[in-house]
């Protein structure tokens, strides 16, 4: 399975398929395992690349912290290091912002962004509440099979680390996180996904995000929370590609 040396970190990644290059990114304390279903059905149309963000999975993280700088200096790593200069991004949760901070930072390269239940407004009540979740002997007492889940995927020992880092991480977001004005610099398609019963993001955020953009559009799912797990796939999927395939027309 690939590595690429990225910056710091051995960053994992797996490829299939062919054409126009779509990278996938998972969402805090996720992988790419997240996508892991959705693989077969974009690899039909697309080169897809899929990514285990810094300290998540299998990939490492020695500076021992996570920051939307570092996640965005990732991806665009991972761009140069395999010569992509034009990349579709399709990201869920935190991976929807990282495409995000990429659009910004380098809109020749981004052709089109798909956001999925991506938080863009933070303060300190949410961060509350996401931290109490964050905590691992919480976890361990309430929901003991997420325990597993994350043990499994990044680690017997790294899961608690991560969710150190993670919570540490989350504490800058109402300091860090980008703004109206930032939302209306983006010039690219974007899709802002979200599922109407996302515990984490209200439908109303998602249309206030959507409005703020200058090339938007709006996916709302029914009988969807927060997790992709929650998802209908076949509807998710043709919904994404029938943006993808309009917006590169």
């Amino acid at each position: 399975m690939p590595y690429l040396l990225v910056n710091d970190i051995n960053l994992y990644y797996e490829e299939i398929g062919k054409g126009e290059t779509l990278i996938l990114l998972h969402g805090l304390l996720g992988s790419m395992e997240d996508w892991r279903r959705f693989i077969p059905l974009f690899s039909k149309y697309y080169r897809v690349i899929a990514v285990d963000l810094r300290g998540h999975g299998r990939t490492n993280n020695p500076k021992g912290e996570l920051s939307n700088n570092l996640f965005c200096s990732d991806l665009t790593g991972l761009l140069d290091m395999l010569h992509l200069e034009s990349v579709l991004i399709c990201g869920y949760s935190l991976g929807g912002y990282v495409g995000l901070m990429a659009a910004l930072a380098q809109p020749f390269r981004i052709k089109a962004l798909v956001m999925h239940a991506s938080k863009m407004f933070w303060n300190d009540d949410i961060v509350g509440f996401m931290l109490q979740r964050l905590n691992p002997d919480r976890i361990l007492a309430k929901t003991p099979r997420f325990a597993e889940t994350l043990q499994k995927m990044h680690g017997r020992d790294r899961w608690i680390l991560l969710l150190k880092e993670a919570s540490e991480y989350l504490q800058t977001m109402p300091n860090e996180v980008l703004g109206l004005k930032d939302f209306g610099r983006v010039n690219i398609p974007v899709l802002v996904s979200v599922g109407d019963r996302d515990e984490l993001v209200p439908v109303e955020e998602a249309v206030r995000f959507y409005h703020a953009l200058q090339r938007g559009e709006l996916l709302v799912m029914p009988n969807t929370r927060h997790s992709l797990d929650t998802v209908r796939e076949q509807v998710f999927i043709q919904a994404i590609l029938d943006f993808l395939t309009r917006v590169q027309k």
